[in-house]
């Protein structure tokens, strides 16, 4: 396939398998689940793959599991993947009734668009049992298929990067990072296909969830808002919709657990309350987002990406507000990485992000300020402030 890219996680995934006898991938429709299970690992394993989006499939795992799974795999060497298994929970006490009875690493994939929950069944059944990883859009790293330096490098120490991957960030800034859409070259076709992804995702997939009084036109004004509100908190998306928070919050939390927006909490030493973040830029654009806000989206989607491609728990992201509105976009907190980010569209940064620079470093000493902006090479402000390539964080 002209559009296909190995992906870092696949190197997870295998040291997985042979540690559980369960994985689990979770994330967003149209992410590339299925092709790195059927095209990229079938390369190295035998896979044996069904999937619950067809009916005759997904009825014969509710009416009878344990026959269901007693008919995959006809080795000990083949991989049983079960693709959107969260159509059929049922399903998850028989795989857990299975690998007790024979724990043998890498028996079963299981993968979702849906956050398995409780609900699911998952934490009851498989605990113990399943290493899950989460697959995002693809990086920048990934779609010119470069060897990633993840997870974000220590960025101070950056040296200067090619500018044909500034180019790739602008262009992951305007198609994103799905397989399947971002590298169509004709516009309206890609437009097609966004548009084809927004009316399943508010249309079908959302309502799967139990969302009183479910209106899918409702669904798509909220998405819609989350990618233009200035800022995207929920007071200013439930305003733009004509309705109370409380009434929306059903579908963000649905949102969520599609795995299509981001919650960026604020720092504990600013102000504000939580905002929303598309996980597309595609997606964005299609929205109404403005090139500043598909920036943040490409840095969340980095940052995300990079950590979970490396096995390593995904950070803490979070984002400061002072009491007057300043804000640094995002603060970045893991147990080796910690730093404050800004994002500057101009290589020369305002007063304005320098001052704020300057405001938040004088408050927290021990963070380091980066401003990422579209140049080409890296230089020192101050002992606490550097001024990187937004190449650095490829």
């Amino acid at each position: 396939m002209a559009h296909q890219r190995s992906r870092y996680l696949l190197k997870i995934l295998e040291k997985r398998l042979k540690l559980f006898p369960v994985v689990g991938i979770l994330g967003a429709r149209q992410t590339g689940k299925s092709t790195l299970i059927r095209s990229i690992l079938a390369e190295k394993r035998n896979i044996e793959y069904v999937t619950l989006d067809r009916e005759e499939n997904r009825l014969r795992a509710l009416n009878s599991p344990t026959l269901f799974i007693k008919n995959l795999g006809d080795s000990k060497n083949t991989v049983i993947c079960i693709d959107e298994i969260q159509k059929a929970p049922v399903l998850f006490d028989t795989i857990k009734a299975e690998v007790d009875e024979l724990r043998r690493p890498g028996r079963f994939i299981v993968t979702g668009s849906t956050e398995f929950s409780k609900k699911t069944g998952v934490r009851e059944s498989l605990t113990g049992r399943i290493g899950l990883l989460r697959l995002f859009p693809l990086s920048v790293g990934e779609t010119i298929e470069i060897e990633s330096t993840f997870p974000i490098p220590d960025l101070c120490k950056v040296k200067e990067r090619a500018a044909s991957i500034l180019r790739e960030v602008h262009r992951w800034r305007e198609l994103g990072g799905m397989p399947g859409i971002c590298f169509i070259r004709e516009e309206e076709s890609r437009s097609v296909l966004v548009e084809a992804w927004i009316e399943t995702t508010c249309s079908r997939d959302l309502a799967n969830f139990a969302i009183a009084r479910f209106n899918p036109d409702l669904a798509r004004r909220i998405l819609f808002s989350i990618a233009q509100c200035d800022p995207p908190i929920r007071t200013e998306i439930a305003r733009r919709v004509g309705k109370l928070p409380r009434q929306i919050e059903p579908y963000i939390q649905a949102f969520k657990a599609l795995h299509t927006i981001y919650e960026v909490e604020p720092y504990q030493t600013g102000t504000g309350k939580p905002l929303l973040y598309l996980f597309d830029a595609a997606v964005a654009k299609a929205c109404g987002s403005d090139d500043k806000r598909r920036l943040q989206i490409w840095f969340l989607n980095e940052c995300y990406s990079q950590f979970a491609n490396s096995g390593r728990s995904s950070p803490e992201i979070f984002y400061y507000q002072t009491a007057k509105g300043s804000r640094v976009d995002f603060v970045l907190a893991s147990r080796k990485v910690k730093g404050a980010f800004m994002l500057s569209e101009d290589e020369t940064p305002s007063v304005y992000y320098l001052r704020t620079a300057e405001a938040f470093a004088k408050k927290h000493p021990e963070i380091p300020v980066i401003i990422l902006n579209p140049g080409l090479k890296p230089f020192k402000l101050s002992p606490h402030i550097r001024i990187v390539p937004w190449t650095a964080a490829v």
